[in-house]
């Protein structure tokens, strides 16, 4: 759940994350990105796709953050600690 939220969080406050992003956090292969990424698309929609060319996954005008989002101050504490 902590990596599906990861992936959310990113989409929202920077538009776009790849598997790499989630590698580094999270220390987990690249086998376990892939499926963390099918898991989150599979509840995103058409609000996030693939761009080749960026080699990241971003969001579209119909992106909507798949979890409930505390406000911005809360956040930052997150990605502070």
């Amino acid at each position: 759940m902590d990596r599906l939220r990861f992936i959310d969080m990113r989409l929202l406050w920077e538009a776009r994350i790849n598997r790499v992003d989630l590698i580094e956090a999270f220390s987990i292969s690249p086998a376990q990105a892939a499926l963390d990424f099918r898991t989150y698309l599979e509840q995103a929609g058409e609000g996030v796709i693939y761009d080749t060319r960026a080699k990241s996954y971003v969001t579209t005008n119909d992106y909507e953050p798949v979890f409930p989002h505390p406000d911005g101050r809360e956040e930052l504490l997150q990605l502070a600690a």
